[in-house]
């Protein structure tokens, strides 16, 4: 009679156990550790650069949707995406689930690998998001990125390695221009990989400031300026936005509609419906009443031209009669003026 009564009791704490197990999961920091793991295995991204929450979590029987909340550390407030999931229970711990079974990879990884295509091929058909009604969590968030300026390629880069499905549209990618290449301390500062890489560059740590019947003033910077050419620097940016999964398209968007769900571009080549869109055109804006509206009085012209030699300062001289000013940047391999 002992014996019975003491194997109910184990049976029954063993029972209690498993329970406890199980429920013991049905939580944001057992969702937010499976998130993780998750992104650990893709080999583009650096967890241990991010900040990973769990914003909200719902749980069904063997199944959770959570809305994770990812930003990169030391990151400005409001720099952050929020990244639907579909998790399944395994055991003792959640698993994000894949593409067979969530509808779609959460993370793109093998969608990026299908669709990239390479620069100047824009031969798409129309291709629309998932039908209204679907759930966030069973489809990827695409962003249209319109330019492929550093701007451009930088937020291709982010959204891509956050797990977006990123499309960069530009009629030209990586060209040169007389200005742009130089970058401050406080950029190659927060975004380290601006200084340390292969890519042509030159520190500059002076500059003398000329104008008329004032003389000239040198300054010696306290924290050297990082020079680039301009065709070099947004060509590292679009390659490091590729690697990341991004798609990038050499066209020129001709027309962008808002739609009840998103927004449609347009090309010679064909349409594109997009959930978000990001203009970063620039000056060379050909679209209106989106981005920048610039007008005739709102620009003037630069020219450039190279002139080789070794400078180790650059200068910058104001002229009378002039509404502007002449500049010289000393490359890596030239000054360019």
């Amino acid at each position: 009679m002992v014996k019975r009564f003491w194997a109910a009791l184990a049976a029954v704490l063993v029972m209690g156990a498993a329970a406890a197990c199980k429920r013991n999961i049905d939580n944001q920091e057992a969702v937010r550790q499976a998130v993780i793991d998750y992104l650990a295995k893709r080999s583009n991204l650096n967890v241990s650069a991010m900040n990973v929450d769990v914003t909200s979590v719902t749980f069904r029987s063997n199944e959770a949707d959570a809305v994770v909340a990812i930003t990169a550390r030391g990151a400005a407030p409001g720099q952050l995406m929020s990244i639907p999931y579909r998790l399944e229970r395994q055991g003792d711990h959640w698993a994000v689930k894949g593409k067979a079974d969530a509808g779609g990879s959460p993370h793109g990884a093998s969608a990026a690998k299908s669709t990239r295509r390479r620069r100047g091929a824009s031969c798409w058909r129309i291709a629309t998001r998932s039908p209204r009604g679907t759930s966030n969590a069973e489809t990827m968030k695409r962003v249209a990125i319109l330019g492929g300026g550093p701007a451009g390629a930088f937020a291709a880069e982010q959204l891509s390695a956050a797990g977006l499905e990123a499309i960069v549209f530009d009629e030209k990618l990586a060209w040169e221009k007389p200005c742009g290449g130089g970058l401050t301390y406080k950029a190659y500062n927060q975004y380290p990989f601006l200084i340390d890489n292969r890519t042509p560059k030159k520190l500059i740590g002076e500059t003398v400031l000329a104008a008329p019947k004032a003389g000239d003033v040198r300054l010696r910077l306290r924290k050297p300026i990082l020079i680039y050419s301009r065709f070099d620097l947004n060509r590292m940016l679009l390659e490091r936005a590729e690697r990341a999964g991004a798609r990038i398209e050499k066209a020129r968007v001709t027309e962008i509609t808002r739609s009840a769900g998103g927004w449609q571009l347009k090309t010679k080549s064909g349409a594109l419906d997009a959930d978000f869109c990001i203009v970063a055109t620039g000056a060379r804006n050909p679209l209106r009443e989106v981005g920048t509206e610039l007008t005739r009085t709102d620009t003037m012209a630069a020219l450039g031209y190279y002139v080789p030699g070794d400078r180790e300062q650059i200068d910058i001289q104001f002229l009378p009669n002039l509404e502007g000013y002449i500049w010289v940047f000393p490359r890596a391999a030239a000054i360019f003026r």
